[in-house]
């Protein structure tokens, strides 16, 4: 649900103060039903300034952060709940929290809280005891992350008996990226892109690096440099592009998503994208011209579908949402959002059985995906009438 309509049923039906990150709360676990992790993440941040200690909505906000790939500010969620859980215990929250993180291979951080919650485990878990549970679970994770610390080691192993590869910079700050390390990825690609100053691949690492470091000038500047290297390829404005749609500069988004697709317009990405922006800035008619794009371009992308379902529902044409939402979970069947809306329109076609299959695969994949942030929700308030 948009946030001016959040504003607006807050003016007719004020809340309690109390009460209003409930409200808030719930849209945006609502939004993580339709598949909408960024505009979940809105809706948690507003509710976070309200109440900034309660673990239920920093939670929410680092399932949605992660769900966007923002990585950083995930972690930085994730650190304030462990300063919270640790006294405030809940086995649950813990649990919940750990299994994103390891969902996104944040092993070091998954760690951390499964260990909060094994000292306050129940003595049996799914049939076993808590102490072989927790052994097993901390033993696959502890073995990932020796690989990955191992593949860091191969790669520095490389780069000092290859200085002059690129490649190996490019590979190492790629790895260090994913294991979170972004404060050492950004330096030691600093320090590459100065042997390197016209690498495509390590300036845009180290693009990366800057954004997960928050030096969003940096980075911004970085993938305008990256156009400067490759003025007649789309793959440096998509990327700015995406810079854009993460950090909600929504208009800009658009006009770097358009550029990639007039120089590459057979690139479904970059058709989905561009539709995918225009629809945030509600330009719908070419939104849905360019998801069509995408679509004939790569009939298997299920996104595509999604959103010009969205997109039908809007132009109020029902017939076609079903088909685009059936057809999204047939290439995806992990697609809640595409099952949330399949509940809704099979319920008002009558289809009763239909709405009811839909709902609970959309519910078991939510508590599959995001730890039961919403089988967890706040319970109702009361519209002050």
């Amino acid at each position: 649900m948009p946030l001016f309509w959040i504003a607006f049923r807050l003016f007719l039906y004020p809340a309690e103060p109390s009460d209003t990150w409930k409200i808030l709360y719930n849209e945006g676990a609502q939004a993580l039903e339709q598949g909408e992790p960024r505009e979940a993440a809105a809706h948690f941040e507003r509710a976070l300034a309200l109440d900034r200690n309660n673990p239920k909505i920093l939670h929410g906000l680092l399932i949605a952060e992660l769900a966007c790939g923002r990585t950083g500010p995930a972690l930085q969620s994730g650190q304030k709940l462990l300063r919270i859980l640790r006294t405030q215990p809940d086995f649950n929250l813990s649990m919940a929290a750990g299994g994103a993180f390891a969902r996104h291979t944040q092993f070091a951080e998954a760690v951390e809280f499964f260990k909060l919650a094994q000292a306050h485990a129940p003595p049996t878990i799914n049939g076993r005891s808590s102490g072989n549970y927790f052994d097993t679970l901390l033993a696959g994770l502890f073995a990932q992350m020796k690989q990955d610390h191992e593949a860091v080691a191969a790669l520095k192993r490389l780069v000092r008996s290859e200085p002059g590869e690129p490649s190996h910079y490019y590979q190492l700050g790629l790895i260090e990226i994913k294991n979170a390390d972004f404060e050492d990825a950004y330096k030691m690609l600093q320090h590459a892109l100065e042997r390197f100053p016209s690498s495509f691949e390590i300036r845009l690492a180290y693009a990366l690096a800057c954004y997960f470091t928050g030096r969003n000038d940096l980075a911004e500047r970085s993938y305008r440099q990256l156009i400067e290297i490759r003025p007649d390829s789309g793959q440096p404005y998509f990327a700015l592009g995406n810079f854009y749609a993460d950090t909600g500069r929504d208009t800009d988004a658009v006009q770097a998503f358009a550029q990639a697709t007039r120089l590459e317009p057979n690139n479904y990405l970059n058709q989905y994208m561009y539709g995918v922006e225009l629809i945030r800035t509600e330009k719908i008619s070419p939104a849905a011209s360019a998801l069509r794009k995408a679509v004939k371009l790569n009939p298997k992308h299920a996104d595509s579908y999604y959103w010009l379902g969205k997109i039908y529902l809007l132009e109020d044409r029902r017939d076609l949402a079903l088909k685009a939402f059936e057809t999204a979970v047939q290439l995806e069947p992990k697609h809640i959002g595409a099952y949330y809306q399949l509940a809704l329109l099979y319920k008002r076609g009558g289809q009763i059985d239909k709405a009811r299959a839909a709902s609970q695969k959309r519910m078991e994949l939510t508590q599959a995906l995001h730890g039961g942030i919403v089988a967890e929700r706040m319970a109702p308030v009361q519209d002050n009438k």
